[in-house]
């Protein structure tokens, strides 16, 4: 049985100062707070337009803003 050979990814070898997860597929760089700053500052600015807007909006207007908002809202945390 021949041994396993594993390949070296180009980010094991030069990686700098950033920090790689998942085999390379998720990067971040090596300041993580102003991601954490950025995530909790989306969030709650989400949850205040679906708690207070979107309920008017829903009678108001029609139905599916909030369905767009919130995909809106899964796309950019997704990315």
């Amino acid at each position: 049985m021949a041994p396993s050979t594993r390949v070296t990814r180009k980010w094991e070898v030069f990686a700098g100062r950033n920090k790689f997860y998942c085999d390379g597929y998720l990067m971040s760089a090596p300041n993580t707070g102003v991601f954490y700053l950025t995530v909790i500052l989306i969030t709650v600015t989400s949850v205040l337009f679906f708690a207070f807007d979107c309920p008017y909006l829903t009678i108001e207007i029609t139905p599916a803003i909030p369905i767009i908002g919130g995909l809106l809202y899964f796309f950019t945390m997704g990315e």
